[in-house]
């Protein structure tokens, strides 16, 4: 259990990500476009936080991403989008 106290160091850790993302639209009409993407993501973080240990490694963590647009006039369109995320 982290510790709160006056006598604690607070906290001193250091984090570095590096991550890669790629992505496709298609058009398969003149009023749909589609979307797909994905994330590559390589996560550290060392040290402590009150105490605490909180070095951590993600390695190739991907997240998809999926979307879709419809144009409905000249003005107008609707979009959606699908997207995960794991929590570790």
């Amino acid at each position: 259990m982290p510790s709160f106290d006056a006598r604690s160091d607070g906290s001193d850790f250091k984090d570095r990500q590096t991550s890669m993302y790629g992505a496709v639209s298609l058009n398969p009409t003149d009023r749909l476009m589609l979307l797909a993407g994905v994330r590559r993501t390589d996560f550290k973080t060392d040290g402590t936080a009150y105490g605490e240990n909180r070095d951590k490694r993600y390695r190739n963590k991907t997240t998809p991403y999926y979307g879709a647009s419809f144009k409905l006039d000249d003005n107008y369109s609707i979009y959606g989008s699908y997207t995960r995320i794991k929590r570790n």
